[in-house]
């Protein structure tokens, strides 16, 4: 049928005719000329009454203004139509049929009886030089389809009632097509009955593929039956082979909205998952074996998962998974099983660009609907030491309510970080960031996308092998704002966190407040401490920003501490800290970086003034080898740094004042890139000995000696800085 509009009616047309009587007929020559298209018919008419016999020659500047007026698209090219029209009582044949443009290029002929019903046959001969050219010509979206050239042959007939297929061939190559059958009622396609087939050498011949990277060739193969009953489309086993793979398929997919009453039997097993699916990911998948299968229904109501069973390697997942339409899951139902030998294998199968212990897994979810929620009855996760239990649930409210409540017998953490257990330090790539903290936005949607609350309680919190505590986090996300009411831990020490964070205008407000018995990034995941007495950790923060660079640019709070003892291992602390702290070590002394450190105490505080960190008083280490004060100003900001560290020899330890190369180190640049100088040749005199003293001379080395006699040196500068900052820690400064 004609679309509403046609521009090509509407163009003007010139037509000159020209009719000679003659004893059997009329001869004729009729041109017609516009600016899309020009006719050309010459022959003779009633020779027999009612007989026609003529050339006919048509010529259009481009297609797609012919497709327009059917409502088709076709490639904006040139194209002539050329054939030999004769008629014979009611039937019309089209001989010597050839039409010829960039795209393609066919020949053959077609007949067509006028009664006593309307009917055709036809033969036809295609050749396509490139077969791109011709996707882009036909199609919105080609997709990836190649430019290579192709044959093709076609046999068919048919009436109004319907078309039938008699043989459809293609080839290219070592590539072949074949399709034969009804192909229903025209326009329709009701009644469509087709057997395919379809085989190859690679499909990468015809359809590119920028993120496969396997380069061997893969035959493949295809076989069904199509059908289309009513606006149903009928899959009768699909059998397909590609890449060593097989999929097996079998479906009746609805031409109702959404696809309600479509359903399908999948099965599919090869070699390598990535040759069957690598196509639709953008990144490369591990090459295991698989296998799977399932039922799937879909109905106005629901969609439902039966006997799914997926295996990849040694990865399985098991269940089955009904799913009410929402926002009604009164009849939601599953029970999934996850396991596999590796996390690590299995993040990397979704895409997960993050490396995890090696650890085997195992995991189970219950679920079950209300007319009101989605309810995660049951939730059982074991990952090599760590497990996770608990329950959940998802109300039907604007916007979503969650209620989670989990637990853990023990959760390993070098799980997640495994150079918080490494022997030994890796070493760092180089890199050309030149910045510490992230300039890009932080999302601060999701504070608004959902509200609820979530508790999780850990028995044993493993952050190394030797190191353990137990905590109670309870957050809840209500009205915009996310706040953390309780995040306790307990074990080698023992403290509290309280958080608070919010949008403020068109940035995130966050509030935090740490109270603790020890420095708790250090001795939770860096150290074995020894118990000591009178050690504290008091912190408190507030800043405004859109990124991680803008809120540490805009940084207030304090710091004060008195650190303790314990032993640190060095490769913990790199994992924390990156390789400042064992830049720092191997400048200060001249010896190889221990992976130990004996650390005697520590303590002293540091300011935050709008996003500058201001060491005041400073800090002081002790260990069993050396004495270290630091004073100076880090800008968050620009991070940008300027640092001194005094240090000295502790005695009778083995360690000689000579084996100390940088009695003072200045340490500048920024906190991606420093720089250290060293001034070997200065005495052993510091800014500690002012603070300690009062205001002493600094050049009084006697007082500097008398201060790291100190028995508590870290002790004193924690007072110090009692003093000074006087920290409230549940009070925003």
């Amino acid at each position: 049928p004609l679309a509403d509009t046609c521009e090509l009616t509407a163009e003007p047309m010139d037509v000159d005719a020209e009719i000679t009587l003659t004893g059997n007929g009329q001869q004729v020559l009729i041109e017609t000329r516009s600016r899309s298209l020009q006719l050309k018919a010459q022959g003779t008419i009633n020779d027999s009454p009612g007989d026609i016999n003529l050339t006919v020659v048509a010529e259009s500047t481009t297609l797609a203004a012919i497709g327009q007026c059917f409502d088709v698209k076709l490639p904006d090219q040139p194209a002539r139509v050329s054939t030999i029209v004769t008629q014979k009582g009611n039937l019309i044949a089209l001989s010597k049929l050839h039409f010829d443009s960039d795209v393609a290029r066919i020949s053959g002929l077609a007949n067509i009886q006028l009664a006593p019903e309307l009917s055709f046959d036809t033969t036809l001969d295609i050749n396509v030089p490139n077969a791109r050219n011709l996707a882009d010509g036909l199609l919105e979206d080609p997709g990836s389809v190649r430019a290579f050239p192709f044959e093709s042959s076609l046999a068919m007939h048919g009436s109004e009632k319907l078309l039938q297929l008699d043989d459809f061939a293609i080839s290219s190559g070592k590539h072949t097509g074949r399709a034969s059958g009804s192909i229903g009622e025209a326009f329709t396609w009701h009644g469509l009955d087709l057997e395919l087939t379809l085989s190859g050498e690679d499909l990468r011949h015809l359809f590119t593929d920028a993120e496969r990277k396997v380069s061997q060739v893969k035959p493949y193969s295809l076989s069904t039956i199509l059908k289309n009953q009513q606006g149903t489309w009928v899959v009768e086993q699909l059998n397909a082979s590609v890449a060593n793979s097989t999929v097996n398929l079998s479906a009746r997919i609805s031409n109702e909205p959404q696809y309600v009453g479509s359903a399908l039997q999948l099965s599919a097993e090869g070699e390598n998952i990535e040759d069957l699916i690598g196509h639709w990911v953008d990144y490369p998948l591990p090459s295991l074996p698989f296998s799977g299968s399932a039922d799937v229904e879909l109905t106005d109501e629901y969609l439902h998962f039966q006997r799914l069973n997926m295996v990849v390697g040694e990865h399985q997942l098991t269940g089955t998974l009904f799913v009410d339409k929402p926002p009604n899951f009164s009849e939601t139902s599953g029970d999934l099983t996850l396991k596999g030998p590796s996390i690590s294998e299995l993040s990397g199968f979704l895409g997960l660009e993050y490396e995890f212990l090696e650890r085997g897994y195992e995991g189970s979810f219950v679920l079950q609907g209300t007319r009101q929620a989605l309810i995660l009855d049951s939730l059982e996760i074991i990952v090599g030491e760590s497990d996770l239990s608990g329950w959940g649930s998802l109300q039907n409210t604007q916007p979503p309510t969650f209620e989670l409540e989990l637990k853990s017998k023990a959760m390993y953490l070098p799980l997640i970080e495994p150079e918080l257990i490494a022997t030994e330090q890796v070493a760092e790539q180089p890199t050309q960031e030149t910045s510490v903290f992230s300039s890009t936005e932080l999302p601060a949607q999701w504070l608004t996308m959902a509200e609820g609350e979530l508790r999780y309680d850990v028995a044993e919190f493993w952050t190394s092998d030797k190191s353990t505590a137990s905590f109670t986090l309870e957050l809840q996300l209500l009205d915009g704002e996310f706040k953390i009411d309780e995040f306790d831990w307990e074990g080698e020490s023992k403290g509290q966190l309280d958080l608070t964070l919010k949008r403020k205008q068109a940035e995130l407000d966050l509030e935090m407040t740490v109270e603790s018995t020890r420095l708790p990034v250090i001795w939770l995941f860096a150290g074995e401490a020894t118990p000591s007495k009178d050690t504290v950790f008091h912190a408190n923060f507030d800043t405004t920003g859109t990124s991680v660079k803008s809120l540490m640019g805009n940084l207030n709070g304090a710091i004060i501490f008195n650190g303790g003892s314990g032993r640190l291992e060095g490769a913990s602390l790199d994992a924390l800290f990156g390789d400042f702290l064992s830049t720092v070590s191997r400048k200060v002394v001249d010896r190889k970086a221990d992976n130990r450190t004996n650390l005697a105490c520590s303590g002293g505080g540091i300011v935050f003034d709008n996003g500058t960190a201001s060491l005041t008083p400073g800090l002081v280490i002790r260990t069993d080898r050396v004495d270290m004060f630091a004073s100076g100003k880090v800008d968050l900001l620009s991070e940008k740094f300027d640092l001194s560290l005094v240090t000295k020899p502790r005695t009778g330890i083995g360690l000689s004042p000579a084996q100390v190369i940088a009695p003072r180190l200045t340490v500048k640049g920024s906190l991606a890139k420093p720089s250290f100088s060293v001034d070997s040749k200065s005495t052993a005199i510091s800014t500690y000995a002012a603070f300690i003293s009062g205001g002493a001379s600094m050049l009084a080395t006697s007082v500097w000696d008398r201060a790291t006699r100190s028995k508590d040196p870290c002790q004193d500068l924690y007072k110090l800085a009692l003093n000074e900052i006087q920290p409230d820690p549940m009070t925003r400064k």
